[in-house]
């Protein structure tokens, strides 16, 4: 087992990076400067640093500072953006921060939209808000449209894209590495899977769909770094017993999860947000 996989070490998951330049703050996004000071300080600590859904700030960003210190990330990666698929949760946070003076007066225009569309059950409001008490009430409304109808969803966030003329297609490519920048990445660092949409309700999907999200994901990936990849993060950490008879079927022999276990499994691995450090 390499060090990409030992069950003793501390996983940490991150995702958005910043900078003050080529990338701006988003909601949860680490600084260049913070994540430098991050791995310089806890080298003594035997962290391995993982990151989701192929995001080109962690290529120009975190893989440097890896480098500098000689230290070996995983990488789990998406596939969609090969083929004119769009990730329109991930585009509006860019939106947001391009159109919107804060995330509350969004909330408000995009649940002014969804008004007549949806009703929202209040059991599912409560679930929601007893998992992460953290959000207020009309964000929470929001994630659980994005949950349940994921199309109505991506319908209002691309009304809204088109309504202020933001061009999300641009802006897609901004955001995701291209095919050249995943095989300099793999020469170094470990490419793992993170499904082909990343779909946000993974476990509700049946075994076959689970299939195809995870093989496709595979076959594009391996096809662009030339190697066998065996691990992969749940996307939201989303994952049931079904998708362990997947992996199995497929080969893969790690996953990793969105938060800390007692569990120790090679399928349910735990990770700390770097945002708790």
């Amino acid at each position: 087992m390499n060090s990409s996989k030992n069950l003793n070490s501390t996983y940490i998951m991150a995702h958005y990076f910043h900078d003050k330049g080529k990338f701006n703050e988003v909601q949860g996004s680490i600084s260049k400067k913070k994540f430098k000071e991050i791995v310089k300080n806890n080298l003594s600590k035997n962290y391995i640093y993982t990151f989701d859904d192929s995001l080109k700030s962690q290529y120009f960003i975190a893989k440097k500072i890896l480098d500098e210190y000689n230290l070996k990330g995983i990488f789990f990666l998406n596939t969609f953006q090969f083929e004119e698929m769009y990730n329109f949760n991930e585009i509006s946070k860019l939106f947001i921060k391009r159109f919107y003076k804060n995330k509350k007066i969004f909330y408000r225009d995009f649940l002014k939209r969804i008004k007549k569309q949806i009703k929202f059950n209040n059991k599912d409001i409560k679930e929601f808000k007893a998992n992460c008490p953290f959000y207020d009430i009309n964000e929470i409304k929001i994630r659980v449209v994005r949950l349940k109808n994921i199309n109505l969803y991506n319908k209002i966030l691309k009304e809204m894209f088109l309504s202020k003329k933001f061009n999300y297609k641009a802006c897609q490519r901004k955001i995701y590495m291209n095919k050249r920048e995943i095989y300099e990445l793999s020469k170094k660092h470990t490419i793992g899977l993170h499904t082909h949409s990343h779909p946000f309700n993974f476990h509700k999907l049946n075994e076959k769909e689970q299939y195809y999200e995870i093989k496709k994901n595979k076959t594009i990936l391996e096809k662009i770094i030339k190697k066998k990849i065996d691990v992969i993060s749940y996307p939201i950490g989303n994952f049931n017993n079904q998708t362990i008879k997947v992996l199995k079927k497929l080969k893969i022999t790690h996953g990793f999860i969105a938060n800390i276990s007692n569990k120790k499994s090679h399928y349910k691995i735990s990770r700390l947000n770097i945002n708790k450090l």
